[in-house]
């Protein structure tokens, strides 16, 4: 009986220190206030490249992918397979959960990127999923809870997207296709020099055109922002 009674107490032990172990990285992981701008947005390369207790260990392999290997306390918590084309680390709470999650490869035009969410109960990082490469710049609004990208796509076009993160996977709320040279690209039906469309389909651009102007300042007021936003990062 004594055996099986001081078992039991190990057994109570043992899980007890597991919940702490958790409730540990939880703790390490707990993502800082971001410190935003006048419109309330910072940039993807604004967020800390380092925290403390955690240690992001990046190898390139043969094929250019990179084995990753996460840990927090000195302790293995997760490895897995990168195929972003830059080994640059940062934490973001990219799904605004208060939690530090880890994009690897910040992209910027013909880079491509990949973000791992952690998950507080599981223990885990695991892949967001993107409805496209994560590749061009990134500018975060906490408030509204929105991503916002940006990216080349020609030498004569831009394209923007207003994202969110729900669960594992991005959502497109709403875009913006800036093409200075529209006669070069009938395929996206613009004939004028901005676009708003409702998600992200270039094919469907026609159907679901929202705006369509050739001046910034006829533009809705959120895009003539977020255009003065990326005007900061893109050089």
């Amino acid at each position: 009986m004594k055996r099986i009674i001081g078992l039991l107490v190990l057994a109570i032990v043992c899980m007890n220190g597991v919940s702490l172990d958790a409730q540990n990285y939880n703790s390490v992981l707990k993502a800082l206030k971001p410190k935003t701008d006048a419109k309330g947005y910072y940039s993807l390369l604004d967020c800390p490249q380092s925290l403390p207790d955690v240690e992001v260990i990046t190898e390139q392999n043969d094929n250019g992918s990179y084995a990753v290997k996460v840990l927090i306390k000195g302790r293995q918590v997760d490895t897995f397979t990168c195929e972003s084309t830059t080994d640059d680390v940062r934490f973001v709470d990219a799904n605004f959960d208060g939690y530090y999650d880890i994009f690897i490869g910040p992209a910027t035009t013909r880079n491509y990127s990949h973000l791992y969410l952690w998950d507080t109960k599981k223990q885990w990082f695991y892949q967001a999923v993107s409805t496209d490469n994560l590749n061009g710049h990134f500018i975060l609004n906490p408030a509204k809870k929105q991503w916002v990208s940006a990216g080349s796509s020609s030498y004569c076009s831009m394209y923007y997207t207003i994202f969110r993160w729900d669960d594992d996977k991005e959502v497109d709320i709403e875009s913006l296709i800036d093409i200075s040279d529209p006669t070069a690209h009938e395929e996206y039906g613009v004939q004028r020099r901005y676009t708003v469309i409702r998600g992200g389909d270039f094919e469907n651009v026609t159907k679901n055109r929202k705006q369509h102007t050739n001046r910034k300042s006829a533009l809705p007021k959120q895009w003539c922002i977020i255009l003065n936003e990326f005007d900061k990062y893109i050089k």
